[in-house]
């Protein structure tokens, strides 16, 4: 991870060009004398402060409907447990061993088991931990880091407020900074540079090989803000259960209902429009056809949504299948299907072993996806704009701003 002076080299370089034109052009001649123009002393002095700004670090954003998943407590994921999109939670994200994701976003901390694979951007706020053999392809920033044995990075790694701890048999092609102290283990190659903070110490073990800069230094790093999930109107209900005997088969129309309780081995067919309820319950081996042909289907649930082992939702056609839960927890069981854009308001979600997602699934509780789980996100998440690209933005805002006044 590159100190913020340094990414942003280019932007500071174009606001600095306006520094100079602005001070040839902040006098006004007058009888013969240069008065100085005090707007735009006021309008140069704005870009100053954007010069300084730029060159210090930025709180990261992500647009949440990038994410797979998103939390407002935690997540927590079982053993090789496979989530091919971003996720951000407010509080602690944890993995158990041999699991795979894109990226991961949280305010609080990240600790992964062993023989994790990331292919993409790790940033807490608090600590940023993995256990040995993580594999990695990007950069890894917390307050204090610790990773393990037998790590293979390709990217930076950045400590914002504590040390950085590196395990024995490193790969590192990337730049190693931090603000305070640095520890590499034995048989560890640095393909770049492995910098600790001002009065602070590089330490490491045998055989340690760095190619780049070691002397100290102050470096700046990003930090993550939890974007807002939308708030939604609860719906309101209406007045008829609807029940399924085993092995029987129900077609319902959009409308308003109150409980909808099937049996194992039954059939719900399901068509466009909005289908408001209190609970939602189906027993192992079900099966819900959703017909999106006609447009989108969307089930408000006020209560409770849950479903056995084995449920399948299957949906045919262009349009998608959006589920809101109000007020309760969702919970699936065992190798559930489900492919939605699922978010739960006031409640959580939980996803119990071996479990097919695919699409969004938000929660402003905890999430907890279970062993040998899979999401992937229907669309491939777009790259998360860079912070410098953030803040030149800003500055060509706080530019504009200036010059109207």
């Amino acid at each position: 991870m590159r100190p913020r002076y340094q990414n942003n080299a280019k932007i500071v370089s174009k606001i600095t060009k306006n520094l100079v034109f602005g001070l040839k052009t902040a006098f006004l001649p007058v009888n013969g004398y240069k008065i100085l123009n005090m707007t735009k002393i006021y309008v140069l002095a704005c870009l100053i402060v954007t010069v300084f700004l730029v060159a210090g670090s930025q709180a990261a954003t992500i647009n949440i409907d990038k994410l797979g998943l998103w939390a407002g407590g935690s997540i927590g994921l079982g053993n090789s447990v496979s989530v091919d999109a971003a996720i951000a939670a407010g509080s602690e994200i944890y993995a158990g061993n041999s699991a795979n994701f894109r990226s991961i976003y949280t305010e609080n901390m990240v600790w992964l088991g062993n023989n994790a694979t990331v292919s993409g951007t790790v940033l807490a706020n608090k600590q940023a931990w993995a256990g040995s053999g993580l594999n990695l392809s990007g950069n890894w920033t917390g307050g204090s880091v610790y990773i393990g044995s037998n790590a293979n990075i390709t990217g930076d790694i950045g400590a914002r407020s504590s040390s950085i701890s590196l395990g024995s048999n490193a790969s590192i092609t990337g730049d190693i900074l931090g603000n305070k102290n640095i520890w590499i283990g034995n048989n560890s190659t640095i393909t770049g540079d492995a910098r600790p903070g001002n009065g602070s110490t590089l330490s490491k073990g045998n055989n340690v090989t760095i190619t780049g800069l070691t002397q100290p230094g102050s470096f700046s790093f990003d930090s993550f803000d939890l974007p807002e999930l939308d708030q939604l109107q609860q719906s309101a209900i209406g007045t008829e259960n609807i029940s399924g005997e085993k092995y029987s088969v129900t077609t319902l129309l959009a409308g308003d209902y109150r409980d909808w309780c099937f049996d194992k081995n039954t059939t719900l067919n399901l068509s466009a429009g909005d289908y408001s309820l209190k609970n939602f319950s189906m027993n192992k081996d079900g099966v819900v056809n959703i017909d999106t042909s006609g447009g989108d289907v969307t089930l408000n649930v006020v209560g409770q949504f849950s479903t056995g082992r084995d449920v399948s939702f299957l949906k045919s056609g262009s349009g998608n299948l959006f589920i809101n839960v109000f007020g309760h927890d969702v919970q699936l069981e065992d190798n559930v299907k489900l492919s939605a854009t699922l978010k739960v308001y006031g409640g959580n979600f939980s996803a119990d072993n071996a479990v097919q997602l695919a699409g969004r699934f938000y929660a402003t509780g905890d999430i907890w996806l279970g062993c040998n789980t899979q999401l992937q996100y229907a669309c491939s998440a777009l790259p998360v704009p860079e912070p410098s690209t953030l803040a030149i933005f800003a500055a060509m805002g706080l530019f504009v701003s200036c010059k109207r006044k």
